[in-house]
């Protein structure tokens, strides 16, 4: 339902009701192209916190969340969204082995020491 909405917006957006053709420098262009960034890029911030807040993750929650993630990211890139490095960042610490995860951790640059340690605290060891 999220994906089917967020490729909804350009057209929900489109103030010229797609007569001008959504010309790169009209005025119409420009103000869709504000507002699918302001969104878009609430949705990866709103995204992020809401990872960062689970509690804890298992394995088998660990993969549905990097296959939700992946799912997410490439709807976003596609409408351009802004700081979607955050989300791609987490995600790669997501999908990290527990063997991985500290170099993992050294090659994110986009979150902060206290988000790293969060995803660090709420992961369970694979069995």
């Amino acid at each position: 339902k999220i994906a089917e909405h967020l490729f909804s917006l350009p057209d929900q957006l489109d103030q010229s009701g797609g007569e001008d053709g959504g010309d790169e420098g009209s005025a119409e262009s420009a103000f869709m192209q504000h507002w699918l960034a302001r969104i878009t890029g609430g949705v990866v911030h709103l995204y992020v916190e809401t990872i960062l807040s689970i509690p804890t993750l298992s394995p088998s929650g660990r993969t549905q969340l990097a296959t939700d993630m992946q799912y997410l990211t490439s709807i976003l890139s596609t409408l351009g969204a802004p700081a979607l490095h955050r989300l791609e960042d987490l995600l790669k610490l997501v999908e990290a082995t527990d063997e991985g995860f500290a170099g993992a951790c050294m090659a994110v640059t986009s979150l902060d020491r206290a988000a790293i340690d969060k995803m660090a605290r709420k992961r369970q060891p694979m069995a």
